[in-house]
């Protein structure tokens, strides 16, 4: 996958962990899917372990349809903390957006015996009160559960990071 050159390298996110940090604390992942016409963006919600994205969606639909032509995806985490407001500011245009966001590019790969299934939806479904709760194969026979390998990944935040 090519790399591009962040024009704001003064903003740019380096370290591993403060990535993997806003990954974690993202809300929902945008997936985005390749197309001949045009690029489909689809927000999902999903777990992040060790490299790896998890997301499931139903066993047909147009997800489907285009990772079996492409399973080269594209993902858009963001925490968007609201506007920085200046100080005495005298136009609109003084104003900035405090956020902190993590693209990357990864590899789909689906998947497929029950009991990594489980696991994975045991993943995105991580909460205390539901946790434990059985999880029955025929509803997991009823749902397609994949896997993204993050291969190239890069952050940016605002306001820039302070030394």
């Amino acid at each position: 996958m090519p790399k591009h050159e962040m024009r704001r390298k003064d903003k740019i996110i380096t370290h591993q962990a403060q990535l993997e940090q806003i990954i974690l604390d993202a809300p929902y992942v945008v997936l985005g899917f390749h197309t001949e016409a045009q690029p489909y963006l689809l927000p999902l919600d999903f777990a992040y372990v060790d490299g790896y994205v998890y997301f499931h969606c139903a066993t047909q639909g147009r997800k489907l349809e285009l990772l079996a032509n492409n399973k080269q995806v594209s993902l858009l985490f963001v925490n968007y903390g609201g506007l920085i407001h200046p100080e005495n500011p005298s136009q609109a245009c003084q104003f900035s957006t405090k956020y902190k966001s993590v693209m990357a590019q990864g590899v789909c790969e689906e998947i497929e015996t029950p009991a990594e299934k489980e696991k994975a939806m045991r993943l995105i479904i991580a909460d205390p009160g539901i946790e434990q709760l059985p999880m029955p194969e025929a509803a997991l026979a009823k749902t397609s559960l994949w896997k993204i390998k993050i291969q190239a990944i890069s952050g940016k935040q605002s306001p820039k990071p302070s030394n």
